[in-house]
């Protein structure tokens, strides 16, 4: 599967983003927290549906729980950009991507690329 759709779309994201960019690294507060996991489909993993989950992939602004985290830490950061939400720190460009994106928002546009929701964690986040 090519992910250069995804890709171009986070790149756009990145782009908009950099006028506001910093390299600041800050824990994420209660506040954002509470934003990012607000969103549709964010109340459990984006990947098995374990409820509260609490790791993200900044690369597709989506969280997940321990577990499926290390299944992304498997694929590269150059694939999933891999952040605790309660221990890491984040750059505020980071944390934009994380409440522009979202596990439903993710898993629609899967879907919209033949993905089906329950395709395991590599081959639905890998590049051919």
């Amino acid at each position: 599967f090519d992910f250069s759709h995804l890709l171009d779309l986070l790149l756009l994201l990145s782009a908009l983003l950099a006028g506001t960019k910093s390299s600041t690294m800050v824990q994420m507060s209660a506040a954002d927290k509470a934003v990012v996991m607000a969103i549709d489909g964010n109340d459990k993993c984006a990947d098995c549906g374990q409820k509260f989950p609490q790791w993200a992939s900044v690369s597709f602004g989506t969280v997940f729980c321990l577990e499926c985290s290390g299944a992304h830490r498997g694929l590269g950061v150059h694939i999933s950009f891999v952040r605790s939400i309660a221990m890491d720190s984040w750059t505020q460009e980071q944390l934009k991507l994380m409440k522009a994106g979202g596990n439903d928002k993710c898993k629609q546009y899967l879907s919209a690329k033949g993905i089906a929701s329950n395709t395991a964690i590599k081959p639905k986040n890998e590049s051919d």
